[in-house]
Formats: structure tokens, sequence, C-alpha cells
């Protein structure tokens, strides 16, 4: 049975363009199997085709004139969404996956793949050939949590039942009964103007209780027009040390450390700033927000303190500053206005990214933040595998959405922590540098945790105030 698609995951597919494709793409790590790889492949394709959202495609209406449905495949063939790549190294599987993430997704069909890539070497300083699967999924389907959610049940040890197909929908019907709703859409739109003015004014009267973010950041070489090209790259840590220099510094979390490191190392690379970066971070609202969306966050904007030398005094600010972002943005004010986002038909959504795209981008200051950093718990490693293989770490790539020329990803499975890196190689041509600067800041962080002693941060800062 088709169902509707909601409308915070249709935005998803209605602000997509050439060169910020909304594909989520995450790599798992195995122990290299000796398994075939078309027996692997055939693994992969037999757990995908019991996994209800792998079976649905969206069905969008002509012109975006109506909400488009997700409706079952009926031609659904999982070998089609599996594929097979060589690389032998590090460097050749980080080529892979800008190409990988950019491919346009096949519309008449499900919109996942899963890519298979045998004996990797390199991959976060190990020696051993690694296997590897890149998972592309778009992000009309899930969200980041989501999308950790789906490829550990794709990955579990744990059988699947059979999925039971369903009646399918096609184009035309979809058209057809968005034309005929279309008065019914404009009336709601109305209706939804009216409630989100509503709950943006009770933001407005509870604003004096939040601090609220720095309204323009520094314009800086990260934040250029987007070109048609991605490098990505990534680092790895362990997860117990940063957890103990966390807890020397005392009252932050590993989050506030990585995001410290990261702005650090952006910082240096970026050299004179006029101010502070910032940094967009998605927050989760899984249990805030419907659970027919599968898109379930808002985001925040965290100054990042970049002026700050002292890499511990930087962590304590990024903490406060985290702390009272998350306190604004989950206030139950801030969840109302954010549900109550009006439904614009998706050709007008489509028509004004066009607009904002064409728009000139010379002013020295800019709004929201400098770029994305995004957090995805991936949860223990018990219990993944690949065929019976374990896995060993994670990592993946972030969409950039202009004018934000680089984005992080922040992944943790088991013990092992990446820091993933996406940058317009025009913006960022030496990514190489720039990940051993994010070394560099982590291992002087290292070394000032390990000293006797840590500066102690102004109370009144530490609160907040």
């Amino acid at each position: 049975m088709a169902t509707p698609v909601h409308y915070r995951d249709a935005v998803f597919a209605y602000v997509e363009t050439a060169k910020s494709p909304q594909a989520i793409v995450s790599a798992c790590v195995f122990a290299a199997s000796d398994r075939p790889t078309d027996e692997l492949a055939a693994w992969l394709a037999e757990r995908a085709s019991k996994l209800a959202l792998a079976r649905r495609k969206m069905v969008r209406p002509l012109g975006d004139i109506g909400l488009p449905v997700w409706a079952d495949d009926p031609n659904f063939d999982a070998d089609r969404h599996i594929h097979v790549h060589e690389a032998d190294d590090w460097e050749a599987l980080c080529a892979l996956l800008p190409a990988i993430h950019a491919a346009p997704f096949d519309w008449s069909r499900p919109l996942w793949e899963r890519h298979l890539i045998r004996g990797v070497r390199g991959i976060g300083g190990r020696d051993e050939p690694c296997d590897v699967v890149v998972g592309k999924i778009h992000h009309a389907v899930v969200d980041g949590k989501g999308g950790a959610e789906l490829i550990r049940t794709l990955f579990s040890a744990e059988p699947l039942p059979d999925y039971v197909p369903e009646k399918s929908t096609t184009r035309t019907a979809v058209t057809t009964r968005a034309v005929a709703a279309f008065p019914v859409t404009c009336g709601r739109l109305i209706g939804d103007l009216v409630r989100y003015r509503r709950a943006k004014k009770q933001v407005r009267a509870e604003a004096d209780q939040w601090a609220k973010p720095v309204a323009q950041w520094p314009r800086t070489a990260i934040n250029r027009e987007l070109g048609p090209g991605r490098v990505v790259d990534a680092t790895f840590f362990n997860v117990a040390e940063l957890s103990a220099a966390a807890a020397k510094i005392g009252d932050v979390t590993v989050n506030d450390v990585v995001l410290a490191v990261i702005g650090g190392a952006l910082a240096d690379y970026l050299g004179e700033v006029d101010g502070s970066l910032a940094a967009t971070v998605p927050i989760s609202t899984r249990d805030l927000v419907d659970v027919e969306t599968h898109n379930r966050f808002t985001t925040a904007t965290v100054n990042l303190h970049t002026e700050i030398a002292d890499p511990v005094m930087r962590v304590r600010a990024v903490h406060d500053e985290v702390r009272a972002e998350w306190a604004r943005k989950l206030s139950p004010a801030h969840v109302r206005a954010d549900a109550a986002a009006p439904r614009l038909p998706g050709f007008v959504i489509r028509a004004a990214v066009r607009v904002f795209g064409a728009l000139p981008k010379k002013s020295p200051t800019m709004p929201f933040a400098n770029f994305l950093a995004t957090s995805v718990p991936m949860g223990p490693a018990e219990g993944w595998e690949l065929a019976g293989s374990p896995i060993l770490a994670h990592f993946g790539m972030t969409t950039l959405v202009e004018p934000g020329g680089v984005g992080y990803l922040i992944t943790t499975i088991g013990d092992r922590l990446a820091v993933s890196v996406t940058a317009d190689p025009r913006q960022v041509p030496d990514l190489a540098d720039h990940i051993a600067q994010i070394r560099r800041g982590y291992e002087r962080l290292m070394e000032r945790t390990a000293e006797e002693s840590v500066p102690v941060a102004d109370e009144g800062r530490r609160l907040g105030a």
C-alpha cells in the first residue's frame, strides 16, 4: 500500500542539486573474509531484500505539484543495487567514495545502493587487508541515526523475516490525485502559515530565556561557491583516550572535545580569521517529533571559539555553547516552531533553491555557520558482521551545502572514533594537510590534559552566564 512521504522527508528530494546530492554515504570496514566476492554480494542482497525501507521507492507527481508517496517497487531486484569495485589501498578507497556519492540515483527504483570493495589496505593504519561495504541512501529515506539503525539491522547476525510485497502505484495515479487535491493543498498552506507565525511568535516571546547565537560569521576561504568535485579523507581515534581527556577537563563530553579539535584545526588551516568559526550541528529530535518522519532532527549553531588558543579552555567554551544551544533548540517553543514549518509545494522549493544559488555571495560575513559537523554514534561493535566477519571501523561522507566548502562526519563504533572530512578541492586543495592538523590539534590537547593541572574555567562562563 502506498503511503505519503512526510513533508520533512520530501524536502530532501526538492533541494537536491547536482552540486549537492542529498545522499548519505557511509563505509563499514570489516575483517577480510575468506568467502568469494559473489557470495558476499549475494549475502548483502538477500539481507537487504527483507528490509521494508529497501523495497520501497519514491513516486513523485509531475512537477512536484503535491507530496510524493512511498510504494513498493514491483520490479524490485536487490542484485541491481549491489556493486563491486576494486581499490587496493586507503587512497584509492577515498578516491572512489566521491564518485559513488556524486552518481545520481535511479528514481524508478528504491533510493539505496551497497558497494563492496575487497582487500583494502591502510585503513586507519592497518596493514592487513579489509573488506569495505559502502552504503549510499537518499536523505529522504533516513537521517543519520535512522541510517545507523538500518545498517545495524543489515549487518546483524540475527535472521530477518521475509518481506511481504504490497500493492504499488504509478506516477500517473499519484499526479492525478495531486492535481485533484491542489486546492486543498493551497488551503492547508494558508493554515500552515498561520500556525507557523503563531509558533514563531511564541519563540520570540521566550527569546530572553535563551542565549541566542551570533547572527553573522566571518566569510572565509571555505565559504565560496561550490565546485563540482569532492575529496574525502578520515582520521581515527581511540574512544578511551578521548573519554579520559574529557574526564580530566571535567564536565565536558567526547563530542565537545572533538568539535573543539576540529575548530582549532580548521582555524589553523585557514590562517587569519576575523573572529571565531561556527559549525552547524544537527540535533536529534527522535523522541519529540512525528514518528512518521524519517528525518527527525533540528540544527544548532555552535560557536567553536577558535579565537581561544588554549585547547582545554576552548573545549570548555565549546561545551558551554553546545549546552546553551541544545537547551534553546530543544525547548518546547522551538520544537513546535520547527514542526510547524509550512508545507510549501515542491516546485516552489525547487525554484527557491535555484534563486538562492544564483544570488551573489560577496558579503564579508555569512549567516548560520561556516560548515557542517554531524555526529552519529553507531553503538557497540558487537553484533555487527559481514557474513561472519566482524566490523572494525566506520567512516563516511557529508553532503556539502553552499556556502560550506567542508563538512565533518564524526562516527563512533566500539572503541573507534572517526573524523571524516568531505571538501570541495577548490576550497580545500590540500586535504591531507588539514587531516594532519586535526591530528596535531588532538595531540596538543592530549599533552595539555596530561599535565598535572589544567586551568580552572571561570565559573560564570562554565554556567553559561
